[in-house]
């Protein structure tokens, strides 16, 4: 029940910034995943 409940907790406390963060470092990640398989004389 903890495990349920902990999460709710924290959700308003720092939601926002955690979101645009995580959300940044996907981006950046697929960005230069996307990058470094399109440029040619790759592995």
């Amino acid at each position: 029940m903890r495990r349920r409940t902990a999460p709710i907790r924290l959700l308003p406390l720092g939601a926002g910034p955690r979101l645009l963060g995580a959300a940044l470092i996907v981006a950046a990640l697929w960005g230069g995943f996307l990058w470094a398989t399109s440029t040619p004389g790759g592995p």
